[in-house]
């Protein structure tokens, strides 16, 4: 693992981990985090800004930060939901 990769992960682990707290962002906000995300990608990639991000996204098993949110928002609510449940 390289410098590079090593900086995509600790970043996106950290985007990860408050996905949460984006879920009511407006959009303005949300783009400044999906271009660290894209700009992060491309570099470890190494592929120009011209290029589409998804395939790479997809070659590094991410999703872009709105996908991201939208997925993970109901599956923490309804973890949360059920431990206070039990």
């Amino acid at each position: 693992m390289n410098f590079a990769e090593s900086v995509h992960r600790v970043v996106n682990s950290k985007v990860d981990y408050c996905n949460s707290l984006y879920h009511n962002l407006p959009n303005y906000q949300l783009n400044h985090v999906q271009q660290i995300q894209t700009s992060l990608a491309r570099n470890v990639d190494t592929a120009p800004k011209s290029t589409h991000i998804t395939p790479i996204l997809k070659s590094l098993h991410r999703l872009k930060v709105n996908e991201c949110i939208a997925y993970n928002f109901p599956l923490s609510y309804l973890q949360s939901s059920y431990n206070q449940s039990t």
